[in-house]
Parts: structure tokens; sequence; C-alpha cells
């Protein structure tokens, strides 16, 4: 017997498959899929249109690559009593492909604001082995306790011969249950059980599921989920922005001329026309010699263009990463965007390191497994190492005098580093230029009074 309310799955149906949908969205459009939002921003658009002017940087995706890469590129160390070669090995047999795994981590976080891994015996390699959990993985939470998952239920697709159909594993204590294919991945619920795996050895969850943020309902919610909002705002900001560059951006050219009106009625794609639209089809006006039309000035795009930088801004802040196409971007404004950013890739890797040290701790209890017990994991971005390494190489100019007081904080803020202020800084400067000013002052009166008196001038 599954331990898990069937009855509250079901009545949450729509809710779920809801949420799934929309969580794979945010995942095709980070994968740089923009097609689908393109057609619901801008419908009743010729499909020519749109190829013409959706063509522009998927921020969106940059923008989590910078979080994804600022982890991924850190320093995986660990430790455990009584540490042995034989044990290094082994944990760095079942951790081979940690960047993979950190990588896939991340991106649950960023899309769901969970991850879920799994260890388990590999029938194929017959060694533990440790997996992120593909697919669509959703915690189900303690009735009693809102801070426990009690079960993860996790929807993965197949292909039945050339038929996409729907695979469901719950995993509850000391419990691995497997649904049949179904062609609606909801009616599990219903649906006769498979094939059950006892995992004993878990002694509880056989997962480890890792809330790392949630929402005001306490569900698990992604940064990228919260911020695709904002790229919908970027993107139609900036398809407005390619359409009116290439229709109305430059002055028209009339072309007054009977010739060129028969040509255009009459063979559209003539060699004439042609050499006259290397200016640019949408630039032209061809009108019959006696015909009158008032030649109408380029618009202005600076509107458009800060309408859009804005839209950029936005994302960046809501996805706490600093904006590198911005044009302004320093002070107090760039400090805060790193120490958020900071924060963000310091917290993830805190939690992928904690879930990963409950796995493998896990996976040493499984039968025949060569896993030391009691590991910690510990994962260091070397993003954060480089700026602590860089706040310290700026600490160390200034002790030394290379640098003066309101660089080094100037520096420092750039880096990030929170409690200083631009008000700080200006205060540091005027001191400075108030005691150069006094320095100047005082090398011009001590070089007035050792000058030669006229007395003792010999001619």
């Amino acid at each position: 017997m599954i331990d898990i309310d069937l009855a509250l799955m079901r009545a949450e149906e729509s809710a779920l498959k809801a949420w799934r949908d929309y969580e794979l969205l945010v995942r095709r459009v980070a994968n740089g899929d923009v097609q689908e939002l393109v057609d619901e921003l801008i419908p009743d658009t010729s499909a020519k249109w749109k190829q013409r002017n959706q063509d522009t940087t998927n921020h969106f995706t940059t923008f989590l690559d910078k979080i994804k890469d600022a982890i991924t590129t850190g320093e995986l160390a660990w430790d455990y009593p009584g540490q042995s070669d034989a044990g290094d090995e082994a944990i760095d047999n079942i951790l081979r492909a940690r960047t993979d795994m950190v990588g896939d981590a991340v991106t649950d976080i960023l899309v769901g604001g969970r991850f879920v891994l799994f260890p388990y015996l590999s029938e194929r390699t017959k060694s533990v082995e440790i997996s992120v959990l593909s697919g669509w993985c959703i915690p189900v939470f303690d009735m009693d306790n809102s801070n426990l998952v009690s079960s993860v239920v996790q929807v993965t697709t197949e292909y039945q011969g050339i038929t996409l159909r729907y695979r469901v594993r719950v995993y509850t204590e000391n419990k691995l249950t497997v649904y049949p294919l179904l062609s609606d991945w909801t009616h599990w619920t219903t649906s006769p059980i498979e094939i059950e795996y006892n995992l004993s050895y878990a002694k509880g969850l056989p997962v480890v599921p890792v809330v790392v943020r949630r929402g005001p309902d306490r569900s698990p919610k992604g940064l990228a989920t919260d911020a695709l909002p904002g790229f919908k705002r970027y993107l139609k900001d900036a398809i407005n922005y390619n359409a009116a560059a290439e229709l109305y951006g430059r002055p028209e050219t009339l072309v007054a001329s009977d010739h060129y009106l028969n040509e255009a009625r009459n063979a559209p794609s003539s060699q004439l026309l042609k050499q006259l639209r290397e200016k640019g089809p949408a630039a032209i006006k061809i009108i019959g010699s006696e015909d009158r039309y008032e030649n109408l000035p380029p618009v202005d795009l600076e509107v458009l263009r800060t309408k859009q930088d804005v839209s950029l801004d936005e994302l960046a802040s809501s996805l706490k990463v600093p904006n590198i196409a911005a044009r302004e971007l320093s002070g107090l404004a760039l400090q805060e965007i790193r120490t958020a950013f900071t924060h963000t890739v310091n917290s993830y890797a805190d939690a992928i390191s904690r879930g990963l040290s409950l796995c493998l701790r896990m996976a040493s209890r499984i039968p025949g497994s060569k896993i030391p017990q009691n590991i910690n994991i510990d994962l260091k971005p070397q993003f954060s190492q480089d700026i602590a390494n860089e706040r310290k190489t700026v600490i160390d100019a200034f002790t030394s005098g290379v640098i003066t007081r309101s660089q080094g904080l100037t520096m420092l803020q750039q880096l990030g580093m929170s409690g200083i202020t631009d008000e700080a800084i200006n205060d540091e400067m005027m001191i400075e230029k108030k005691g150069y000013q006094t320095r100047l002052n005082n090398d011009q009166q001590q070089q007035g009074n050792t000058a030669p008196q006229d007395s003792q001038v010999k001619i």
C-alpha cells in the first residue's frame, strides 16, 4: 500500500498539471526556444515578420548561465572520519560526473526552487550511483509539518513505439513505487502499481529532496519561474524596437515616377525594383508623378530603446545578476546587485553541498557500497573565491599605501562589499582633496621662506 494521500493528489490534478506545464515552458525558454513566447506576445502576425524581427539576444538564458557557470566551475571537496585513499577513490568514482550533477541541480533550483538526489545500485555497472532526478519532481509535504517532505512524485516521458507516454514513480518511506506507462500522467492515482522496490537501507525517504526557495504559498518556486514575465516584457520591447528600426527608423525614399509605379504593379520582382530596394524595402514609397505624398520623418527610436533597456535591467534584477549589457551600472547599484548575486550563488552552492552530503551518507548504507560513512561535501564557487581574493588585494594595496582610501572604498564597493555608500566615498574624496590642497599650500610657503633675499643676491 503506497503511503500517500491519493485522494488529495486527485483533487489537485488541474493545479499540478498547470504547475508542471509552466515549469516546462520556463525550461524551454532557458534552453533558447522563444518561439512559443513570440507567438503568445505578438499574435495575428505573419511568420515572416516575426522571423525578421525576433532575432534578439536571449538574455534570459545568458543570465541563468551566469549563475550556473559561477557554481559549476567551483571546487568540490569532501572529508570524513578516517580518510583513506580507498575511500577517496570510491567517492571520486561516484562523483565522476560531478560537474554535470552540479549543473543539473542548479538548473532545477533556478526553474523549480528544488532538486532531488537519488542514490541507487546500478544494474548495469553493479556499483552505487547518484542521480539528479530528471523529469518533473514534486515534493509532497508532511500533513503536520510543511517544512518536512514526506514523499516525492516523479513524472518522466518515454516512447512506447512512436507514441509519447508518461512514467510516474513515487518515492515514499523505504519504498519506490513504479506505475505503468500512461497517456495522461495525472491518471496515475487511479492506475494499478506495476512494481514496488523495498529500499529499507534508506531508513526513511529513499531520495534527498532539497527545497531551496519557496513562494508565498510555501510551494517550491525558482528564480527563473518568477522572472519569466519580466523576460516576456523585454522580449516584446526588443521585437518592437527591431520592427520600428526596420520599418520607420530611417527617412522614407519617395519615388514619384509613373514608370516605376507601373513596374511595381506589373513586375514586382523586376531587376529595376530590386536595385531600388537595396536602400531598404520598408523605406520606399512609389507613387505616380502627379500624385501627392507627405514624406514622413523617421521615428525616434530612443524612447523604444530606453524602454527595452529598462525591461532588461528589471529582468537582471529579478534574477539577481549584474546586467553586463547595461550602459550604466556603478556605485551603490553595482554593489547591491553584486551582493545579491554573491548571496544567491553561495546559497545554491551550500544547498547542493548539503544535499550531496546527505545523499552520500545514504549511499554508504546500500548493501555492497564502498562509500565511507559520515561524508561532508563542500562546494566552493570559484566566483566567491575570486571575489574574496580581489577584496584582499584591494585591502593590501590600501594598507601598503599604493591606493588612497577613497580608491579602496570604490573598488570594494564594486566588488559587492556591503555597507560602503556613495556618500562615504565622496566624503573621503573631499578629505583627500582638502589634504592635498593643504600640502600644496605648505610646500609653496616653504619655497617662499627659503627663497634668497635681494640683499643676498650678488651681482
